[in-house]
Order: structure tokens, then sequence, then C-alpha cells
């Protein structure tokens, strides 16, 4: 089942609110601030008929459920509040297919999170409302105000209060607990015949513009899809209580396909006041509570947590007539592939792509249970992931971070303690915290171009531009011609010990102002171009005299101060693999240092998984794919080998002192080098008007990968004889494109090669060679290419 929703594309109004005017107030309960308050409203309005198209805006503070005649419209609506630090979103619904001549009802069950000190991903007004308004024309207008009708949900209670307990303080949601013996008078009354004399009206809190909620911004990424209802993996594990109640306590792990969002279901037959726990084994995840009524009942949990394996933990007395889940998820398809003839690459590049996805729902997260905090690093590294395996709806995820990202900026100099002065914040929307990564936020710049790059959307560089360049003035040069180090509000250049900052700072500067560079190249922003090639100068010239050892990139100084403490990075400072890496993708590093940079990165595993995506890069990069190839697996053999399915926030095992989340998308680099690089395939211009085919095969003889480019799926297939050596290169490449086609050579000679078993075949030119490739040049349209040596 997908929710209803209306068109999202070219038309959203990204730059602003939408000003159009409201006749509908907001409104909620006598008690509009309680924390987790879940409120049921109804209204009926009488239409003369149906007309072509009802679209309804609607906003809430923090998520709704709508009915139409009870029929569900709407499930886990609204956005998480924070498109800027003071303002709310809206949605557009279609209510058409719901509607009929006559009287209708309309039903909403909305849920105010609340209003703690301290969120990720959340910027609570501070009040719990609801805002709706839909014209059916001939004067006939819905709209909310004093006349709907509302009540307290009663089966919905703040666990926390009850017990004290509850999921991780980042998250602005609660564990979710639900009494069914409360909840006899709400019994169907989503449905037009349900009796709401009874309920008190609605207050009015204020007109749209008011504080706390004031301007509204459209949401610009598709509602929610959500999968029928389906059976578990082992449904074998409950078939002893269907006829016999339970005895004991009994714990029954379901299994799952593999980690993914669901609302957990049940049917059970029980007396009153039993606990029903429904308990994920992620990282301080949202759990599921349900407390019995008296006889055959049914519960599915309305909002999503995630898991692995769902464990209900059933109390003596309880008959289990069924357990099922249903997944819900970012409204987006599984459409890239790959597939080599090394299975645990394959799976790798599968548990990837899990991971990716149930880090995306509002926003992407960096996990999905204990903070689901849009950390702008693991942003970077996620975007990228889904230009190789996600339909182009998930780019919209992309870019509402980064309108967000922008949104949040302070344009005017501010006073205090914290300098925001055109700082990029690094999470956002947020309450209570504030934070700068600075190296986060440099890897973030530098992903604004790979997404331009990817997709060709103009209108995105014209709105990263000038923020980008705001950003990146914050930092000075120092005495040497280097950056000076900037602190930001966490000093943070990635997860793990012997950071080499200055070096790794100076790379990724020098990297974003050459992205920033591209930027004004492309937009025709001449003006910036002095101060971005300067900075670059300056870097260049400096990088050697002071970090080049002989071996390695290795900074001679490797401590500073912080709010007054002196930070040390390593008690015996040795050279780093993410600082080195980086300065090979910067381009600091020439060709010449390349063979004793790969001597480091065969040896040194500084970095976490966040960095090692950039390590790996820097070794494709370098042309060093079996090497590259060798650390991959080595780094990453635990996590493949791990039932789990999804990849783990550092690559400590989680059953052994592991820190962190098992779900953290930054880990999914791989798929990011096993497609981009291995397969090779990767856009040279913007929106993959001319693309490249370059496989870097490494010790792998045979690979398929299809690539959803934004012209159409890239679909290349790879057989390579060592033996024999010969090789064969299919491609199947879309409309508007060009592709450069490299066959790799065997030991650098030369081959002949034959396309579509012609050595001239139409719409392919050959363009010359090197040591590595042969390269051609082939227009749209399914090419076969075939090499002897």
């Amino acid at each position: 089942m997908k929710n209803g929703s209306v068109h999202f594309g070219d038309n959203i109004k990204r730059d602003g609110p939408v000003l159009t005017q409201w006749e509908a107030k907001w409104i909620w309960g006598t008690d509009n601030t309680t924390d987790h308050n879940w409120l049921a409203l109804r209204k009926k309005i009488t239409i003369d008929a149906v007309p072509d198209s009802v679209i309804a805006r609607i906003a809430v503070d923090s998520r709704y459920w709508l009915w139409v005649n009870g029929r569900n419209v709407i499930e886990d609506g609204q956005v998480k509040r924070g498109p800027t630090e003071n303002d709310t979103y809206f949605e557009y619904v279609d209510l058409t297919p719901y509607l009929q001549a006559g009287e209708n009802t309309v039903a909403v069950l909305a849920w105010y999170f609340g209003n703690s000190n301290t969120y990720f991903s959340y910027n609570s007004s501070g009040q719990g409302a609801f805002l709706m308004e839909a014209d059916f024309g001939n004067g006939q207008l819905l709209k909310t105000d004093e006349t709907w009708k509302c009540k307290t949900h009663p089966s919905f209670l703040n666990r926390r209060k009850l017990t004290g307990e509850g999921p991780s303080y980042r998250i602005p949601e609660e564990h979710h607990h639900y009494d069914a013996r409360l909840e006899a008078s709400m019994e169907n009354w989503q449905q037009p015949d349900y009796d709401d004399s009874g309920w008190e009206n609605a207050t009015v809190y204020g007109s749209v513009g008011d504080e706390p909620w004031n301007q509204l911004w459209e949401r610009s990424i598709p509602q929610m899809k959500s999968w029928p209802r389906t059976s578990y993996k082992n449904p074998e594990a409950f078939a002893p209580y269907k006829e016999k109640a339970t005895e004991e306590q009994v714990c029954l792990k379901m299994e799952l396909p593999y980690n993914l969002q669901l609302q957990p279901y049940l049917k059970v037959e029980a007396p009153a006041g039993l606990e029903i726990q429904m308990i994920s084994d992620d990282s301080e995840p949202i759990q599921v509570y349900y407390v019995t009524k008296e006889g055959v009942q049914e519960f599915e949990a309305w909002y999503w947590t995630c898991a692995q394996n769902m464990t209900y933990v059933i109390p003596a007395g309880v008959k289990i007539l069924d357990l099922q889940y249903r997944q819900s998820g970012y409204n987006c398809e599984f459409v890239g592939s790959f597939q080599c003839e090394d299975e645990d690459l394959n799976k790798l590049w599968i548990k990837a792509l899990y991971t990716l996805y149930i880090t995306m729902r509002d926003n992407y997260m960096d996990c999905p249970d204990r903070e689901r905090a849009q950390w702008w690093g693991d942003c970077t590294n996620e975007s990228h992931m889904t230009f190789y395996s996600l339909s182009p709806d998930a780019y919209l995820l992309y870019r509402k971070g980064v309108d967000t990202l922008i949104n949040w900026r302070k344009t005017e100099v501010t006073s205090g303690k914290i300098d925001r002065y055109h700082v990029l914040q690094t999470v956002v929307p947020i309450t209570g915290w504030y934070y700068e990564l600075p190296m986060q936020q440099l890897a973030g710049v530098n992903g604004f171009w790979t997404y331009y790059l990817y997709t060709g959307e103009r209108d995105f560089l014209e709105e990263v531009y000038q923020p980008s360049v705001d950003y990146i003035k914050r930092w000075v040069l120092g005495v040497d011609g280097l950056v000076a180090h900037r602190l930001g509000s966490w000093d943070w250049p990635d997860w793990g010990q012997n950071f080499d900052v200055p070096v790794m700072e100076n790379a990724w500067y020098y990297m974003v102002c050459d992205a920033v560079r591209k930027m004004a190249l492309e937009l025709g922003e001449t003006k910036d171009l002095p101060f971005l090639e300067g900075r670059m100068r300056s870097i260049r010239n400096a990088f050697d005299k002071v970090y080049w050892t002989g071996a390695s990139y290795h900074a001679p100084q490797r401590c500073y101060e912080d709010n007054g403490y002196t930070i040390l990075f390593s008690e015996t400072p040795q050279p780093d693999d993410r600082a080195n890496a980086l300065a090979v993708l910067s381009g600091l590093a020439d060709k010449s240092k390349y063979p004793a940079i790969l001597e480091l990165l065969k040896k040194q595993y500084n970095s976490s998984p966040y960095m090692e995506k950039y390590v790996l890069d820097a070794m494709f990069f370098m042309g060093c794919e079996k090497e590259a190839l060798l650390r991959m697996k080595d780094r990453y053999q635990e996590m493949i080998d791990a039932e789990y399915t999804t990849l783990w926030e550092t690559f400590i095992p989680f059953y052994d002192d592991f820190y962190g989340t098992r779900n953290h998308a930054w880990t999914g680099g791989p798929m990011v080098n096993l497609s981009g690089h291995v397969a090779g395939v990767a856009p040279d211009t913007a929106g993959y008007a001319q693309y490249h085919v370059l496989p870097q095969l490494g010790n792998l003889n045979r690979i398929a990968v299809s690539v959803p480019s934004v012209k159409g799926d890239i679909k290349v297939t790879i057989n390579r004889n060592v033996e024999d050596k010969t090789i064969s290169l299919s491609l199947d490449s879309p409309a508007n494109t060009v592709a450069r086609v490299g066959i790799p050579k065997f030991d650098g000679k030369t081959m002949a090669v034959s396309v579509n078993g012609s050595y001239q075949a139409e719409g392919v030119t050959f363009e010359g060679e090197d040591e590595k490739y042969l390269y051609f040049l082939a227009q749209p349209g399914c090419y076969e290419f075939n090499a002897q040596a």
C-alpha cells in the first residue's frame, strides 16, 4: 500500500515558505503542551458533488493519520518539524478518491512528540497543533476551527512516565505503549457513524504565520511507503501456542528477511491486563508494549521501529493466534545491482543497500534507532550510495536535507560564545544542541559537487554555491600558507585514533576549494575564482614542504589547543591512512608519491568505516585495485560473515566490546567502490551527459552491474579469461549519453577489439590508449566489445 499524496518534483517550492492565504486555524485539545499526547479529531462536511480534484493542505506538530469516510488516506503523515529554526512543514494530500456527494467524515489521529531540551532531527514548537484546509468549490471549505471535535486517545500512554523506560534521549519519539483496556470508548472512532457528541470542541491556538509554528514550508519528499502485512520467516515459532495458551512467559524471536523499518502485529486471545512486549534487537530503538483487553484481539503498532529480529515477550495465559509485521520506509525502489564471482563482495554490496535503506525516512539518518539524526558526513556518503542503488525519488531526500542545512544558517553576525555566521551546521533540524564538525562539513560541501555531477540539477548548484563560498571563507590561512585549524563545536575528524588532523584538514579544504571552483566555472561566477585559486595555490605551495617526509604525509606537530586543553592524538605519532588518502584524492599528492602511500595504506588501519570509503577511493584512484580489494575484504570480513544484514558503525564486532550501532549507513562505502570503481561506472560530466566505464577488476574476472543514472539504467557485463587473454564487455547505454569505455589490457599490451562483431561498428569510435586501457566513445545503444591480446 502507498500513502495518498500528490506529485513531487520540479514544482516544489524550495526558496522560502509558501505564503498563500489560509482560513484554517491551528487547533488542539484543551491541553496542547503535554509530551506525547495522542489526539483524535473529527469533522463532518456536506458537499453538493465531488469535484474533479480536491487537494488538502495539512500541517501538524508532530505526526498524523488521516481517514475520510472511514477509509485510510495517510499513515504516519508529516515530516519532522524544522525546515528552519522557527518554521513548520505542511503537505498536500489528494482527498478526491475518498469523497462522496453528501455528508463526508474526516477523522485524524495526531501525535505531539513534546518539548524536551534535546532532540535530533526535530525542532519542537513547544505546542501540539493541527491544521487542515480543503476547498470543495462553491463556497464549501473544510478548515480546522473550533467546530471540530477532539478527544485525547486514552490507550496511548507515555511509558517513560509510567515506568521510567524510554529509547535514546536523542530522539523525540517514545516507546509505543498501548493499553487496549482503555479503548472501549474509541471503538471505530474513525467511522462516519461513530457518535462524537461527548467529545470536546477543539481549542483554537492561532492562525498560519503565528508563533510558535510561524511560516509553512512545503514538504519536499513523498509520503512513506507501506507494504501489506506479512508473516515472519519462522511462523512455526508460535505454532505450539495457537491452541494451548502459554503456561509461562515465552520469548519468541521472530526473524525478518533483513534489518528493516516495521510495525509489529499480533493476534492473541488473552485475559485483560497482561503486558506483551515487542522488542527490537537494534541499538536503543523504540520498543512496543501492548496491554491486553479480554478476549480475541488484534494490534498493529502505529509507529515504526526497526529490527533484524523482533522478540515477542508473552506472559502466561495467552493463545498466540498470529504474529506478523508491516514493513514501511522511504518511497523509492531498489533498482541498482552488482554481481561478481566473489560472493563475499556481493553480500557486502547487498548489506550496504539494506543499511542505506533502513537509514532513510524523514531524512537521511546516521542510524534508525539510537539517533535518527541527519549528521552531514553520513548524508554525504548515503547520497553517493543512492546513485548506485535507488530510484531517483531518493534524490529528493538529499535535496530536503540540503534545503534544511542552508536554511539554518545565520546570515548575520551572531553575538555570544558561538559565532554561527555562515556556518553550515552538521546536524539539523535539532533542539537544544549546536554542532559544527568542520571536517564533516568540508566533506559535505565536496559532496555538493558530487551530487551535481551525478544529477545535473543546475538549480541545486545555484542553491548551494554562495553558502559554500561563505562557509569556506570562515577558514583562515596561517603564516606557513596552510589553513589554520578550525575547532568548530566538536573537533571530530573520524572515530578512532591517530588522527593526522593538519594533513586531513588541509587536504579536505583544498579538495573543497577545487569543488567550489568547479561550481563557479559552471555557473559563471568568476568573481570568486581569485579567492578560490589563491587558497589552493597557497596550500599546494606549502603542503609538501611541511608534511611530506619522504615516505608519507605526516604533520610534524600533532597537538593543538581546544578550549584551553591540549589535544594529543597519539603518544607515538605515526602516519595516518586517512590523511594520506585525502592527499591523494585532493590531488596534492602527485603520482611519484603513490608507491610510498600505497605501502602505508596496505598496513595502516586507523580509519573508521566512515573514512574507510575515502581510503578505498584513494587506492582505486591510484590504480591499485588489487590492493584495494584485499583491504576491503580484510576490513569488512567480520561484517560480511555476521548474520546481521546491515553494516556496523565501527569495525569493532558488536558481540565483542562493541560500541555504536549495527546499521550505520556511513559504512556502505564499498557499494560506491564496487559499482563505481570495480565495475567502473561514473559520470564524467554533469548528469551523465558523458560517463565512463573503466573497470578496475583486480583479481576479479566476472562483473555484472546495473547503475540507475538520471539518463536511464546503464548495464555492463564483463567476462575476462586470464589464461586465454580474452575479455568481453557488454554495454547497454541509455539515450542522450556518450559512454567512454575502457577495455582493460593484459600486461599493458595492445589488443584487437571488435564491437558487435565488427572492427568498424556504427556508433563507436576508437579514442586512444594508455598503459591500462583501450578507449572507445560509444553513442546510446547496445554493444558487445570483444578483445584478444
